[in-house]
């Protein structure tokens, strides 16, 4: 008990002292080894103090939540609470980094440094023509991302697209409330309202895959774990930094599947009728995360030496021919969506593996040291799994003969020899805590195997002090680093006078499709002898869907053009489909009068539409407002 009592109090004081470096950004060499260069390097940007309540709140929920989740006997109630708190701990997070949750993550799953796969999804107008060619067409993507994966994620989001362009009503509705999150994104704005509701309906069933991940971690945890473990390595999960830090990006869906498929491929190798479905399922899980990602093809050699080791356990009772039978079909599974591919497309498997995996050698492996990532993989893994759950799956060694007679044993030696072997390969090189993802559920099952029998200063304190242990690190992680930069134009709200007050009123509409849409609430004019400012005061009726264009022209007698200012409201910055009804916008323009004639002008604004020049109207009918005549 003492022993355990100065483990406990250790682990916390180390966790402690990590999340301590990672606030203060004391230990800069913690975020990667070599700034500045393409090694991989954490971004340190502390967030501002007044964000922090949300994250902390949620993470002290979190342990009152894990608290009752180990003792309660409604099991489906607690998971369900653990995915919703999952769900709050990820939105937390990311509020910290910007208060309008929804739209940073579609931000981050439209911007090409995180993801690029929507993009490249919904600019394929033929993609049978991309499938057949996308070897070749592989080196010439714009995200890097693209350039190394398979057409997984790019033919998952062009479905996704396709199916709500069958539902026209519905992907307008939706839309309507997603572009004003992008509302100066021509390139979103420009596209059909099936894209808009594809980018938010992927985001949020990523974030989602995440949180679910819980359940089928329960599900084989309980498979290996008496239940007290099983419980505990599921609020492991719940609170695995990467799973929480990273949000969304596909890999969230491929520990999603991973835990699954394993799952799978358990009930498979243990049922007397019928397995044969459940290892055929399991390898065409595996199947679908490796044709979207060529990293997790390592989890074929996991699971071979899953089903082996189970065989190995019983090898008295069943022939080889029993194991031989499993691999098959597994294998069969894990080839059948390539298979396919090859089939329709003409495409073998190893065209695709050749390229993809000769980009990633020319974009990072031929960058970054092997040396260096020798060691900074560990210390990746460490602190995006955690430091209670790399714990506890080391300890578990210390006493191997134990281990080995264990049904865990199946899990976790093949585990660690896999992670021994990504390492020593050099296959990854940086950013670790993103690419091991889908392996670290498994980390957290022999870890919760380890403090599920380790006795505390009370009853059950020793787990529920591991995951205390694991929120520090989700903490100091999400409101210090950022592990996802999504670098794309955002809009940001110009600086506009407060009350402004216009020294001419007006009250002049213009007409959408729609209905009534902009209103002219009144004008300014000062007149110099080389210029016109002119500033108009806006309001909008109704949110616009549309980034209107206004302008302001002068016309001599004969109504020729003869000066103009053509641009988005406030210097061009903020569009309509940024606007609050409840705004008043001040619009400056400015219209030069050098080398003007004596004589009549009339000044016109009015609004066009720059995708087609479509003019909005006013009640009369006409498409441009007279509002005032200058004297030259």
């Amino acid at each position: 008990m003492a022993r355990n009592r100065s483990f406990l109090i250790f682990l916390l004081a180390f966790t402690l002292l990590l999340a301590a470096l990672i606030f203060t950004d004391a230990w800069p060499g913690l975020r990667g080894p070599a700034p500045d260069t393409a090694e991989w390097h954490w971004i340190y940007r502390l967030r501002p103090f007044s964000r922090w309540w949300l994250p902390l709140i949620v993470a002290a929920s979190m342990v009152g939540l894990a608290a009752w989740w180990l003792q309660t006997k409604r099991l489906l109630l607690g998971l369900a609470a653990l995915v919703v708190g999952n769900l709050l701990l990820q939105g937390a997070l990311v509020y910290a980094e910007k208060p309008a949750v929804l739209t940073e993550l579609i931000e981050r799953s439209l911007a090409d440094e995180t993801n690029g796969y929507f993009r490249l999804a919904a600019e394929t107008d033929d993609l049978n023509s991309l499938l057949r060619s996308y070897p070749n067409l592989m080196p010439n993507f714009p995200s890097e991302h693209t350039r190394t994966h398979p057409p997984g994620l790019i033919l998952a989001n062009w479905l996704v697209i396709q199916e709500f362009a069958r539902w026209p009503s519905l992907s307008q509705n939706i839309a309507e409330r997603i572009w004003p999150l992008r509302c100066t994104d021509l390139w979103l704005l420009d596209s059909p309202p099936a894209v808009a509701a594809a980018l938010a309906t992927v985001t949020l069933l990523t974030v989602l895959a995440g949180a679910l991940t819980i359940i089928p971690t329960y599900a084989l945890a309980r498979r290996l774990l008496p239940e007290k473990s099983a419980r505990l390595a599921t609020a492991f999960v719940a609170t695995l930094p990467s799973l929480v830090i990273f949000t969304p990006t596909p890999v969230q869906a491929d520990a999603l599947l991973a835990t699954t498929a394993l799952w799978c491929l358990h009930e498979g190798i243990h049922k007397k009728v019928n397995g044969w479905v459940f290892i055929y399922l399991s390898g065409l899980l595996l199947s679908a995360t490796t044709f979207s990602s060529l990293s997790n093809g390592a989890l074929v050699l996991l699971f071979t030496g899953y089903a082996a080791w189970h065989w190995w356990a019983k090898r008295q009772e069943r022939p080889f021919s029993h194991l031989f039978t499993q691999l098959v079909w597994l294998g069969l599974g894990s080839a059948t969506v390539w298979l396919v591919y090859w089939a329709g497309w003409g495409v073998p498997p190893w065209a695709v593996a050749q390229e993809g995996l000769a980009q990633h050698y020319e974009l990072v492996t031929l960058h970054r040291r092997y040396d260096w990532w020798l060691v900074y993989n560990w210390l990746d893994v460490l602190i995006f799994a955690g430091p209670a759950i790399v714990a506890g799956f080391l300890l578990l060694f210390r006493q191997p003969r134990t281990l080995l007679r264990q049904p865990l044993a199946a899990l976790i030696v093949p585990l660690a020899g896999l992670l021994l072997l990504l390492d020593i390969s050099g296959s990854a090189r940086g950013e670790v805590g993103r690419l091991w993802l889908f392996l670290m559920p498994f980390l957290a099952i022999g870890s919760a195997a380890y403090f599920g029998k380790l006795a505390g200063f009370t009853r059950a304190s020793a787990p529920l002090l591991a995951v205390i242990a694991q929120l520090m690190v989700v903490v100091a992680i999400g409101l210090a680093w950022r592990p996802i930069e999504a670098i794309i134009v955002v809009a940001e709200l110009p600086s506009l006078p407060t009350n402004p007050v216009p020294e001419n009123e007006v009250d002049v509409t213009f007409l959408a499709a729609a209905g009534p849409l902009l209103t002219l609430r009144g004008y300014d004019l000062i007149q110099t002898a080389e210029s016109l400012d002119v500033t108009l005061y806006w309001q909008a009726e109704q949110t616009a869907v549309r980034p209107y264009t206004v302008f302001t022209h002068l016309l001599n007698a004969q109504g020729e053009l003869v000066a103009q200012q053509d641009n988005w409201p406030v210097n061009g910055r903020w569009p309509p489909t940024c606007w609050q009804t409840s705004d008043l916008i001040t619009d400056p323009y400015q219209l030069s009068l050098a080398g003007l004639a004596p004589g009549t002008y009339t000044l016109t604004v009015g609004w066009y539409d720059a995708r087609d020049n479509t003019r909005l109207t006013l009640p009369s009918g006409e498409d441009a407002l007279r509002l005032a005549t200058i004297e030259r």
